[in-house]
């Protein structure tokens, strides 16, 4: 269905094969073209560049809700759940230290301590980082600071 995408500085240009396209939105009744030269419709947008911790996002700017775009960032519900369920180990007693919890998913100490952390950050930010509402330039480190 894409023909193209090119990523210039401030500008994400994508080229969709018109045929493909309509055989998509159709439950393909209508038998897609092959053709190479076939018409494109091209959807150019402005973005910004964001850069978090060792990534960098590229936002469509105009975008201002990124849960109807389902933007959810995995790494930080992923670090948000591991808090708080090595956070209950430790109090429901399951688990005797933040040693034994290390050992056991052949982490570090510092790193279950890191992420217990994580079940202290207050619900109306777990709230939108689960929504996909997050700031989209939010990282680990800062949101262990909220």
């Amino acid at each position: 269905m894409i023909g193209r995408i090119v990523i210039g500085q401030h500008t994400v240009c994508i080229d969709l094969k018109r045929e493909a396209l309509v055989a998509h939105l159709f439950g393909q009744l209508i038998p897609a073209a092959h053709d190479d030269d076939a018409p494109l419709i091209s959807v150019e947008k402005p973005i910004t560049s964001l850069r978090r911790g060792s990534e960098t996002r590229l936002v469509v700017d105009g975008s201002d809700n990124l849960a109807e775009a389902g933007h959810f960032d995995p790494s930080l519900v992923k670090a948000i759940a591991r808090g708080h369920v090595w956070f209950d180990e430790l109090v429901g007693g399951r688990a005797e230290s933040i040693a034994q919890i290390a050992k056991r998913e052949c982490v570090t100490d510092r790193y279950v301590s890191q992420m217990i952390e994580f079940a202290f950050v207050t619900p109306a930010v777990i709230e939108a980082v689960l929504d996909g509402r997050q700031v989209p330039d939010l990282t680990l480190r800062e949101l262990m600071q909220k």
